[in-house]
This record gives structure tokens, C-alpha cells and sequence, in this order.
């Protein structure tokens, strides 16, 4: 793990006079904390809802982020997306879906204001920076789809001046500013247009158009750390070429590898490479119906299996992580949950809703075997089940967050060159 010393060094920037030591911790890439604001009511009223007495891992449009189990999560940053709803956002004025993203974004601020004890929110990573070091689980405004809100260079100057640190410029279906990626169900509905291009003009490029170009040419220029989740092959390809122009860091907020699942949505080896050669991160997602090896790919024939495998559980994200720490040598991986984000989460591996009724080793099952990954308080539980049964080690993970922040102090200093000593 490079610290942030060696990482600013290698770009040519000198760090401040007394650096802070490497962040510890998980980076959360993805996580949606007002999303009853945008796509589901069942979300109400966010994290104060109560805790269910019996909580599910089904859990895909109901609360997930509960305030208590926030505390227990283990996680010292999240990347909190606000985002409008996926089928009426072509429906909605660029007004109008700037007041849905700004209501998220107030729901989020008064949250943290509600418990500063525990709670902070980061405009820029020195601020990031201070309050993990005092302690506190950081905030940090997102824009999940530019589409509709994102277009001119004052928009973007706005949101950055609002806080945002990152956007993903695509979502689930094409867009003005390139081709979205290829996904089965709602994305079918979603993206009919684009789906139907993938099948039948398979080499046609569906990259970045123009106007797309311009939005990542806009977004580097205003400091803001560009996603390349949801994006085409050719639309990740021609953003990795801009990003790699520009000297910047390229994020990838919560995904999969096709060597282990290969469909079109993943991602190739030759840009996880090109992602973290940047000095960038790949996230995997939360979201096991998406990750199990079908179709299956060398890598499933080839690389041990976790113990007592069962699919759409804490072994098909062991999978994909294993791939990526052995692709980076060991750099490190971060996670992108989808809280709120209309997913289910790791089923259990055990009991009725797993593949065994018992470990095959013998040992005493805890709750995490029979019960999975049901809300947000579960997630320290989740990664000790991923070293234990996955056979991996978590140590990439626990660097994830200060990547993140060496990600967007490189971002940063493009557009604010005198926040950092040269």
C-alpha cells in the first residue's frame, strides 16, 4: 500500500508539512442513504426506521442503513449517491431532478448534523481526512447519472461547489453522453434501445459521444473524481483515455470481473490494469445476484473454491475479490454496497435460505451462517465470513479507503492547485 506520501511524490506534488499517517479502514463506494426521496418510500423515513425483529437479506426495497448498525458497520467513508428514479428520470425536468438530488443531499447533511459526535461530511479530502482521524464516519455527496442534471460547465462547477466529489456520467441505459452497459432485466427495460444495438451491432462503438467527452473533460477539470460504473466497454475505454491524458485516477464505484462472470457489465482484465496502473480502484458490488460464475469463466475452473461454495452468498464476492487482489498484486479493493440501491445482499450459506443445513467442517454456526448480510450492522460480520470462508485476506480492503482519498486529492488538485504545497 502506497501511503500518501509516495502516491503525491509520484504525481509530482509535494504533501503538506506534516501528513496525516494512511487512512485504515473501508472505503463504502456506493450506498444511497436518502433513496426514499428518490425511488422508494419503503426506505422511510431512512435510517431511523426501526429495525425489523426478524431482518432478511431479501431486503431489496426496504431499509438498509439503519442509524445504529451505521455505527457497527466498520466502515470510516461512504460515497453517498444521490440519484433520481431509473424510469422516470427521462420523464422529469433538469429542474426537477435537481431538486430531487438536492433534497437527498439535504436529508444527508441533516442526518450528519443530527449526531456530530459520530457523523461528519467532507467537501474536500482535508477535511475527509480530519474528521476519520477524530474519529467519525465521513460523508461524502455523489451523483449517480449526469443525465439530466449534468450538462453545461456551470452545472458542473455547481454541484462541485455543492460538495460533490464524485459522478458516475452513465446509468442504466444510453445516454447524450455515450453507451451505458449491457444488463439483463431491468435493464432490458430500462435500455431497450442500447440492448437491442449490443445484439445486433455488436461492433458498432458505443462509446463516449462528444457531448460525453466534454462532461469528463468538465468534471476533471472541476476536481471531481469520475466513476466509470454502468458505462459500455467502448465508453469505459475512451473515459480510461481522457482520465490517463489528464493524469488522474479512474474509479470504478461497485463491479464485477469477467473473468469470473463473463457478461458485457463486467470488467476486462486489460482495464482493471489500465484502472489501477492509473493509480485508480475498482469496487466490487454488493449485489450477489450479479456476481455468482454464470457463464462461468477460466477462473472458476481454475482457482480453489471457498469452503462449502454456495452461490449468491459471501463466496461469489471472495471470488471476484481473489481476482482482483492476484490481477494488482495485492492493491488495494474497495466495495460498493448499493444500500437502498434496490438490491439483495449476501444470502446465507447455511440453514434454510443456504445450500448446506451445517458446516462440513464441523464448526459451531454463528448468525451470519444462517442469516447472511441483512442490513448495514452485518457488514464487519461479512468480511470476517469472507476471510474465514473465502480463504482471502481482508488486509486490500482495509486499504480501500485511503486509495479512495489519494483517488480524490489527485482529482482535487487539478481544479485547486493551492489547497496542496508544491
Amino acid at each position: 500500500m502506497w501511503s500518501s506520501f509516495a502516491y503525491l511524490c509520484l504525481i509530482g506534488i509535494a504533501p503538506a508539512q506534516d501528513p496525516q499517517p494512511p487512512v485504515v479502514g473501508l472505503v463504502d463506494l456506493h450506498s444511497h442513504l436518502g433513496a426514499h426521496l428518490a425511488v422508494a418510500p419503503n426506505y422511510s423515513p431512512g435510517p431511523d426506521a426501526p429495525l425489523p425483529q426478524r431482518p432478511s437479506y431479501k431486503h431489496r426495497f426496504s431499509q438498509q442503513m439503519f442509524r445504529e448498525e451505521l455505527l457497527k458497520s466498520g466502515t470510516v467513508l461512504f460515497v453517498n449517491a444521490s440519484y433520481e428514479h431509473p424510469v422516470r428520470i427521462g420523464f422529469r425536468s433538469k429542474k426537477a431532478v435537481a431538486r430531487t438530488m438536492e433534497k437527498q443531499f439535504a436529508f444527508t447533511e441533516a442526518f450528519i448534523a443530527s449526531d456530530p459526535e459520530h457523523f461528519a461530511l467532507a467537501r474536500n479530502p482535508a477535511e475527509a481526512r480530519a474528521a476519520i482521524a477524530d474519529g467519525k464516519i465521513v460523508f461524502v455527496h455523489a451523483i449517480e447519472s449526469a443525465y439530466h442534471v449534468i450538462d453545461t460547465p456551470e452545472d458542473i462547477q455547481h454541484w462541485a461547489d455543492r460538495g460533490v466529489a464524485l459522478v458516475t456520467p452513465i446509468h442504466l441505459a444510453d445516454s447524450p453522453y455515450g453507451g451505458a452497459s449491457y444488463t439483463d432485466t431491468l435493464g432490458w427495460i430500462l435500455n431497450v434501445k442500447g440492448q437491442f444495438k449490443h445484439a445486433f451491432a455488436p461492433k458498432k462503438h458505443r462509446g463516449l459521444t462528444p457531448r460525453g467527452k466534454k462532461l469528463v473533460q468538465g468534471l476533471i477539470d472541476a476536481g471531481i473524481v469520475v466513476d466509470v460504473q454502468h458505462m459500455s466497454w467502448d465508453s469505459i475505454d475512451d473515459t480510461l483515455d481522457i482520465a490517463e491524458l489528464n493524469g488522474v485516477a479512474p474509479i470504478a464505484t461497485h463491479s464485477t470481473v469477467f473473468s469470473v462472470r463473463g457478461e458485457p457489465h463486467a470488467f476486462r482484465d486489460d482495464q482493471i490494469e489500465d484502472i489501477y496502473r492509473m493509480g485508480g480502484m475498482i469496487g466490487i458490488a454488493g449485489n450477489p445476484e450479479g456476481q455468482n460464475p454464470h457463464p462461468a469463466r477460466p477462473f472458476w475452473a481454475s482457482h480453489p473454491k471457498p469452503v462449502d461454495y454456495c452461490p449468491r452468498t459471501v463466496d461469489d464476492f471472495a471470488l471476484h475479490y481473489s481476482h482482483l487482489v492476484e490481477l494488482t498484486k495485492g492493491q488495494p479493493v474497495g466495495w460498493g454496497s448499493d444500500w437502498n440501491g434496490g438490491v439483495i445482499h449476501a444470502r446465507p450459506k447455511y440453514g434454510k435460505h443456504g445450500c448446506n443445513p451445517t458446516r462440513s467442517d464441523g464448526a459451531v454456526m454463528d448468525a451470519y451462517d444462517t442469516a447472511g448480510l441483512v442490513h448495514i450492522g452485518a457488514l464487519p460480520a461479512f468480511v470476517e465470513h469472507l476471510e474465514r470462508d473465502g480463504g482471502v485476506d481482508d488486509g486490500p480492503l482495509m486499504q480501500s479507503a485511503e486509495r479512495f482519498l489519494q483517488i480524490w486529492e489527485i482529482a482535487w488538485s487539478k481544479a485547486h492547485p493551492s489547497d496542496i504545497a508544491h
